[in-house]
């Protein structure tokens, strides 16, 4: 955790301030990930005996080092002097769940060969967005020297082929829509409705973490008030932040920031009957949460930097009834795909406020067509879809593989060969 939190965390997502690299971090992550390579191994070793293959996905940061460290045992093990049995092949996935930098930032990390020497061992790397995917092949050429491989060819790195590209995580819709179709999220819905009155809503849903832009988010909601008294008492920001990595002092520090921050607004502008930002710190359950985004007429995501941000799909989700208006930060990897978003750099307070003003202003014709473009690509790019595109990818990489040492084998071969190929 030291190294994942304190180091690839803040590097990942373009936050170099926030780095704190020890090298006793750096080692406990390599014997971390040494450990994971071991047990991986350990599970597949039998059915590599036995001549059958297999497919490893390791996932995301924590792990950089394993497909290296797995490919290293499979390696060893198939050239033992006890190993004369034909045994099968290994072909490793690799996802990263968050973004991946651009190389000016990534060079600067004192380990940055390390990781990339971790990475290029696997068959297929999976990135969210193809500006990540961009930037990994970006890297591996100014520090590996590897040329960017055409489009849909793989990139050759110590005689291996590896392939890199682009998966959209997406969600499960049905999820939120079954749930808001059940008597506990429509009782929930009426609790809300009764404690935010006849005021508009906009929500956020936040992990504790300063990728997510909170100060930012706070801030133009403040100056969002300032500059339109007529929706002072009409509009509220119930905000959920999900408490995280309590106990490091960033974090307690940013929690104690937000608290700070939401107190001096409620002071400025709250009335008897009127308070604009309802603070929850907490972990909010299911039916409650689907509650909150339906009821909601807007969604506010204010990310520094994001991966993805699945809470702009699952308030698309929930919004069949609605139609509220999603405020999406430019720099979250769902801004590639929801093309009915409200787009917004956040750390641009006044942007920000006018987008809240747009959101909230837009006609019902406007917003049903915005929600349309964001639910046909929400329910229609799904986790489900996800996984299965990366796993079909991972096989035909694999057989393509296979078919190449065929034709490799035929091609070398002196003697005439009678095997037939059919394409």
């Amino acid at each position: 955790n030291g190294f994942s939190n304190s180091v690839l965390w803040p590097f990942l997502h373009e936050q170099t301030e926030k780095i704190d690299y020890q090298v006793e971090n750096w080692t406990a992550y390599r014997t971390a990930n040494q450990e994971f390579a071991n047990s991986a191994y350990s599970e597949i070793e039998n059915t590599l005996i036995e001549g059958q293959n297999v497919m490893v996905w390791v996932q995301d940061y924590h792990l950089m080092l394993v497909p290296m460290m797995l490919r290293k045992l499979i390696d060893e093990r198939a050239e033992s002097p006890s190993n004369h049995a034909k045994r099968g092949k290994v072909q490793i996935g690799f996802f990263l769940h968050t973004p991946f930098p651009v190389v000016e930032i990534f060079k600067q990390l004192p380990v940055a060969q390390e990781l990339l020497d971790g990475l290029l061992p696997s068959d297929l790397v999976g990135f969210h967005v193809e500006a990540y995917y961009k930037n990994f092949l970006a890297a591996i050429q100014e520090l590996k020297g590897v040329p960017v491989p055409r489009p849909n060819h793989a990139l050759t790195f110590n005689g291996r082929n590896i392939h890199a590209d682009y998966f959209p995580i997406g969600i499960d819709p049905t999820q939120f829509e079954d749930a808001l179709e059940k008597d506990p999220a429509q009782k929930q819905i009426k609790v809300y409705e009764e404690k935010f009155g006849h005021a508009k809503v906009i929500v956020g849903i936040d992990r504790l973490d300063y990728i997510k832009g909170l100060r930012e988010k706070f801030q133009a909601f403040e100056r969002f008030l300032e500059k339109n008294e007529s929706w002072r008492g009409n509009v509220v920001l119930a905000q959920v932040v999900v408490p995280s990595r309590e106990g490091v002092k960033a974090y307690d520090e940013l929690k104690s920031q937000i608290i700070e921050m939401v107190q001096t607004i409620n002071k400025k502008f709250s009335t008897d009957h009127y308070t604009p930002i309802h603070l929850m710190y907490q972990s909010v359950p299911f039916d409650e949460l689907c509650a909150l985004y339906a009821i909601s007429d807007a969604c506010l995501i204010t990310s520094l930097k994001d991966g993805m941000n699945l809470v702009s799909y699952e308030y698309i989700a929930s919004q069949q009834a609605k139609h509220g208006s999603l405020i999406l930060s430019k720099n979250a990897g769902a801004a590639t795909f929801l093309k009915g978003a409200i787009l917004i750099d956040p750390v641009k307070t006044e942007e920000v406020a006018e987008a809240i003003e747009k959101a909230l202003t837009l006609s019902k014709e406007n917003r049903q067509a915005n929600f349309k473009k964001n639910y046909a690509y929400v329910s229609t790019n799904t986790a489900a879809g996800w996984g299965l595109s990366f796993v079909a990818e991972l096989k035909k990489i694999a057989n393509d593989d296979a078919l190449h040492n065929e034709l490799q084998a035929v091609a070398n071969d002196p003697k005439p060969s009678r095997q037939k190929l059919v394409f």
